[in-house]
């Protein structure tokens, strides 16, 4: 028999992520470009902030250099749009906000995929590379226990968007509430995994 499934998060009831997990509006428009691989993965972060922020998006695709929803975005919020991803000429969160007018208005263009599929993503869009860039400390940690990051900075998609709203004037419990749901997700795929695995792959 099948199990039943969140209608929401798209996981089994046992494992859902979303209880408690309210939408809240963010202070710019969000935009998430996702790989396929990355929309498949069970552990999908992107997938978080998009039911934690109403005024959101997901655009799934390998090469967004022709995607029209996207270049309609751009379009629509061109002066007004910014790549979160490092960048010597890069803006702060509060910056960002202070440039894109009212509450609510500008873009935030967030790439959903690993480092290197990242790159690619940006190497194939001329128009993304252009963007100007708002970034967080180089010294943010992640908790995202199941991955191995390279080092400080690396963070998943939900604690990059989290630390920049948070940063940005976005509710603090929504921030919270994002987090919880990704340290809840996290924990599911740990007790998933067993014990034994989780300590002989991501603790040594």
């Amino acid at each position: 028999m099948a199990r039943e499934v969140c209608g929401r998060c798209e996981r089994p009831i046992s494992v859902c992520i979303c209880n408690g997990l309210r939408s809240y509006s963010a202070p710019v428009q969000i935009v998430i470009l996702q790989t396929a691989r990355e929309r498949k993965h069970a552990v999908n972060t992107g997938r978080i902030v998009n039911l934690g922020i109403s005024n959101s998006l997901i655009l799934t695709d390998e090469d967004f250099s022709e995607q029209a929803e996207l270049a309609a975005l751009l379009d629509k919020w061109k002066g007004k749009t910014w790549l979160l991803y490092p960048g010597d000429d890069a803006v702060t969160p509060k910056e960002m906000v202070r440039h894109s007018g009212n509450y609510g208005e500008g873009l935030l263009v967030v790439l959903d995929a690993t480092w290197r599929k990242s790159k690619r993503m940006l190497y194939l869009s001329p128009r993304l590379t252009e963007l100007p860039r708002v970034a967080l400390p180089e010294s943010s940690l992640s908790s995202y226990r199941i991955r191995k990051a390279p080092g400080p900075g690396y963070l998943s998609t939900v604690e990059a968007v989290a630390a920049c709203l948070g940063q940005a004037g976005h509710p603090a419990e929504g921030c919270r509430q994002m987090i919880q749901s990704f340290e809840r997700m996290i924990e599911f795929q740990v007790k998933a995994m067993g014990e034994e695995t989780y300590q002989r792959n991501y603790t040594s």
